[in-house]
């Protein structure tokens, strides 16, 4: 059964790098690791490994709301040693930038101070050294290990059954006996998982052939990841079905609920789960987003699941068996009544502090209402339609998703192409909304410039020293680049300091003779101060 061609050419004799393997054997999550130990933070800096859909402010405000209804659970119940922290773990914490948003829209939450000043602590975590190093040098970061807010460990979601804090210099294990609350985002789509098929009564395992485009060197080589073809094989299940026993039971609910079909038990990610409700073991809040299914109905007539590559690889989460697991388990399972169309949000609540009627009134608001899977249908929707709506419908939205700076970038030539004819209300209204852009981007370095393009937005709306302080904070982020330069000479010459935009120009110049506009603008510039300097004589 072919499931993915891969895109590979006709001219390349492929490679095969594996044949018939198990689907959590599979080479494949070797390469993976690799890929992310090799690229670090720059796979989310080129954006070669999506993250926005889980990353951005307004799925941090939803959560921030769902995990204060778990801390005032937790203080309800009175789970909590008098001067113990209150711990919120993010596995896979990527960039960073989850983490920020997340803090920010926490510790603005308004009914934070009903939990009589629990202290809150919020552990990054991920399996390579080299991100846990990236975030602790991170300047906006820095104000949060200062506090104490902050603190990071290694953790490896497929095997590993405690956390290390590197800066508190504590072990979060089995037999804490510590409430805890856990975020994993863009996660279980990247761990190992098992895939089956029912036909006619009759279980089949899915087993995957992987083909490279030819030749190969290195077989550890992440890079074969890119157009990588993968076929699925069926072989018969005979005798004892080769699981953790933990997990088995799902087998025997599928073969009831399936009839015929595919279907994948994400066996690492329920091996996560479990480590996790070990920790924790004064009661356990797990959110989780990815792309998935969680819906019994869902289930029914599926392939077999889809490799999706953007330099790692990711499939399908099966939160449905989450659900299944941790209801065994004792727990509750949480998740929006609609099925996902982009993004499946689920919350699963284990040992729940004071039966999590707060927890669950939260994220009912959250899920029931406009959700995170609604905003990036909107934020799609509204980058669709840019051309036929007006500026008051863009500054709604970008109000909408908590200040999103890739919106704005996503649709900024259709800002600059409105805000000419921008009222004076709206005007303002653009300038106060850009200064909360700013200040809650959190820059990687990536290839887009937010503050820059913050400095052509005010440029053009006339707030010339506004966008002077934008263009200077990008040049010293960035250095001098032709455009940065120019746009600072066209400012100061906007408000008449010749000698300043003539200084930018020149750099501007020296960095690209043929930077756009360039000779016009000192043209310009050498016209009137020869006026000034004809004026100052007359005046002699």
């Amino acid at each position: 059964m072919r499931a993915d061609p891969g895109g590979q050419s006709a001219g390349s004799e492929p490679v095969v790098l594996e044949r018939a393997q198990r689907l959590s054997r599979s080479v494949l999550w070797k390469l993976q690791r690799a890929y992310f130990e090799k690229t670090g933070i720059d796979a989310w800096r080129s954006g070669e490994v999506p993250h926005y859909i889980t990353s951005n402010a307004f799925v941090a405000a939803s959560y921030a709301r769902v995990v204060t209804g778990f801390l005032r659970d937790v203080a309800s119940a009175g789970r909590r040693a008098p001067g113990e922290r209150l711990t919120i773990v993010e596995l896979g914490a990527g960039s960073g930038r989850f983490a920020y948003h997340f803090l920010q829209k926490l510790l603005a939450e308004p009914r934070i101070p009903l939990l009589e000043g629990a202290l809150v602590r919020y552990v990054m975590t991920d399996v390579s050294p080299a991100n846990l190093a990236f975030w602790r040098a991170h300047p906006q970061l820095r104000p949060f290990f200062d506090a104490g807010v902050l603190d990071v460990a290694l953790f490896d979601a497929e095997r590993d059954e405690a956390l290390h804090l590197q800066v508190a210099g504590t072990t979060l294990a089995p037999g804490s006996q510590a409430p805890l609350a856990a975020i994993a985002n863009y996660v279980f789509d990247g761990l190992p998982q098992e895939a089956y098929r029912l036909k006619a009564g009759e279980l089949l395992e899915a087993r995957v052939t992987l083909r490279a485009r030819g030749p190969v060197g290195d077989r550890s080589d992440p890079a074969l990841l890119d157009g990588l073809g993968v076929e699925y094989v069926l072989f018969p299940v005979e005798g004892e079905i080769d699981l953790d026993p933990d997990f088995r039971f799902l087998v025997d609910d599928y073969r009831g609920v399936i009839g015929d079909g595919a279907f994948q038990i994400p066996t690492a990610s329920l091996a996560c789960v479990r480590s996790l409700s070990r920790i924790a073991g004064g009661g356990l809040l797990l959110l989780s987003a990815d792309r998935g299914y969680c819906h019994e109905e869902e289930l029914l007539d599926r392939p077999e699941p889809d490799i999706a590559r953007h330099g790692s690889v990711s499939l399908p989460v099966n939160y449905h068996a989450v659900r299944r697991y941790v209801e065994r388990l004792g727990g509750r399972a949480l998740f929006p009544p609609q099925p996902s169309r982009s993004l499946c949000v689920g919350a699963f609540l284990m040992d729940a502090p004071a039966g999590g009627a707060e927890t669950v009134a939260a994220f009912s608001e959250v899920a029931s209402g406009f959700g995170p899977d609604d905003w990036f249908s909107l934020k799609q929707a509204v980058e669709a339609a840019q051309g036929a709506i007006g500026l008051r419908h863009v500054l709604s939205a970008l109000r909408l998703g908590g200040m999103d700076g890739k919106l704005f970038m996503d649709v900024f030539d259709r800002v600059i192409e409105l805000s000419g004819s921008a009222s004076a209300e709206e005007r303002r209204a653009c300038f106060r909304m850009a200064r909360r852009m700013e200040e809650l981007h959190y820059e990687i370095g990536e290839e887009r410039d937010l503050v820059f393009h913050l400095g052509v937005w005010m440029r053009e709306l006339g707030y010339l020293a506004e966008a002077i302080r934008y263009f200077e904070r990008s040049w010293r982020a960035r250095g001098t680049t032709p455009a940065t330069a120019y746009n600072l000479a066209y400012c100061h010459f906007g408000q008449q300091c010749c000698e300043e935009a003539l200084r930018w120009l020149d750099a501007a110049l020296a960095e690209d003779p043929d930077v756009r506009g360039g000779r016009a603008l000192r043209v310009q510039i050498g016209a009137v101060m020869r006026d000034e300097g004809a004026g100052t004589d007359g005046g002699r």
